[in-house]
């Protein structure tokens, strides 16, 4: 050690490092070229797909895999814990393929170590657009999102406005669809984007063919059943359900009962005995517990209405649901009347009294509305078959799926995709 020179080891280190940097060169050189992704390679990020229970997403990132054939999603799973089953993302992935086997190899886990490359990218609800902003940057897609209610997007609050314009100033952000009148306005008047980066697609997604397929004739009072059967369809993200309105459901559905024997009520959802005081109804009450699409053609057959009594900003200030939720939509496209609050005015779609019935959120006026409709049961038949075919204009493959499919093309820079028949019908 004495006699080291420590210029010397300095120098034998650096011959070793441009050794090594030449080594690797060399080496990088020698592998193959890597070619650029396919045109329609679409990255998809979600939390919570492929689970069967958010029918929204099963159906349009069905679609989406199905029109662009090199397209992939990448899913955290974190949010399954939120619709309160235990499945894992395994388990929700396993079921998938076998449903689906032949789009099941290109749904992933999400990694940040996993090659990600692409054209472009595409999420749904602000909390996902903004979660995976970073993954999405650093990978240079282009990308839209949609922006649906929830999901960390409110009205008027530093928390979310910090997040949008976050991932609008984002120089990768294209598009946005807005699904609800008052996001589109909130979009273009708080200067989040500019008019032609935002398109209004009012509604969601929903799987038509999981509906449709093998659906019973629908069961009339009088005719097919003694009883009038009222449905609760919704799952929950506060206490009692209160943030869907099912303290209110309840509250009405006491005074429904004492005013008519043969009233039913029937909830799906993660609700049980203990969200609310039902002693009263006894066994006029059940609960399902939460179900997959599948489950609702047989049930839906069977419902002569379903009451939908939320509230606006219940979760959060600014926090805000779709108008019609979505499990109001997959009712009413099984026929089944439906009676929904609209407490930020967003019917612009439907005809009040003809094809939905838009509710005050106070009990005696819900009792008012459903008692007039009970009296008058031909009328109330005519209401659901009314709001199916509006649903069935509103929530097609042309109003829904089409649109949003043309908007991921021009991202990528491709044709518009076009489904034929028959591989449509094998979607959700």
């Amino acid at each position: 050690m004495a006699g080291r020179d420590p210029a010397r080891g300095f120098v034998s280190r650096a011959a070793a490092a441009l050794r090594w940097a030449g080594e690797g060169a060399a080496a990088l050189a020698r592998r193959p070229f890597e070619p650029p992704p396919p045109a329609d390679r679409l990255a998809i990020f979600d939390d919570i797909f492929p689970c069967p229970f958010s029918s929204f997403r099963l159906a349009e990132f069905t679609a989406c895999l199905a029109a662009f054939p090199s397209a992939q999603v990448f899913s955290t799973g974190t949010a399954l814990r939120m619709l309160g089953g235990t499945a894992s993302f395994r388990d929700v992935l396993a079921a998938y393929a076998r449903d689906y086997p032949a789009y099941a190899p290109r749904v992933a886990k999400y990694h940040a170590l996993k090659n990600l490359r692409g054209r472009a990218a595409y999420a749904v609800f602000l909390n996902n657009a903004q979660a995976f902003l970073a993954a999405i940057e650093r990978n240079r897609l282009p990308f839209a999102f949609t922006l649906y209610p929830g999901g960390g997007f409110a009205l008027k609050q530093a928390v979310s406005d910090e997040k949008l314009r976050r991932v609008c100033s984002s120089p990768f952000f294209r598009k946005v669809i807005a699904t609800q009148p008052a996001t589109l306005d909130y979009l273009v008047g708080g200067g989040f984007c500019r008019p032609e980066q935002v398109e209004l697609i009012f509604g969601i997604v929903l799987p038509l063919n999981l509906l449709a397929r093998a659906a019973p004739p629908r069961k009339r009072k009088g005719r097919d059943k003694d009883t009038f059967d009222v449905c609760f369809v919704a799952f929950k993200y506060m206490p009692g359900g209160v943030d869907k309105g099912y303290d209110l459901f309840v509250e009405a559905a006491r005074i429904l009962a004492a005013r008519r024997p043969d009233i039913r009520f029937h909830i799906v959802g993660p609700y049980d005995a203990g969200d609310a005081d039902v002693a009263a109804l006894g066994d006029r009450i059940r609960f399902y517990g939460p179900q997959p699409t599948g489950f609702f053609p047989a049930f839906h057959a069977g419902m002569d209405l379903l009451l939908a009594p939320g509230p606006a900003f219940a979760r959060s200030p600014g926090e805000f649901d779709g108008f019609p939720l979505g499990a109001c939509i997959e009712a009413a496209l099984c026929g089944v009347a439906l009676f929904s609050t609209d407490p930020l005015g967003q019917n612009r779609y439907f005809k009040d009294g003809e094809e939905l019935v838009v509710i005050p959120r106070d009990s005696d006026g819900i009792v008012d509305l459903v008692d007039r409709y009970y009296r008058d049961y031909d009328r109330l038949c005519e209401l659901g078959r009314a709001g199916q075919a509006a649903c069935r204009r509103l929530y097609g493959w042309e109003a829904q799926m089409a649109p949003r499919l043309r908007i991921l093309a021009e991202l990528l820079g491709v044709e518009p995709p076009r489904l034929d028949a028959e591989a449509r019908a094998e979607l959700p």
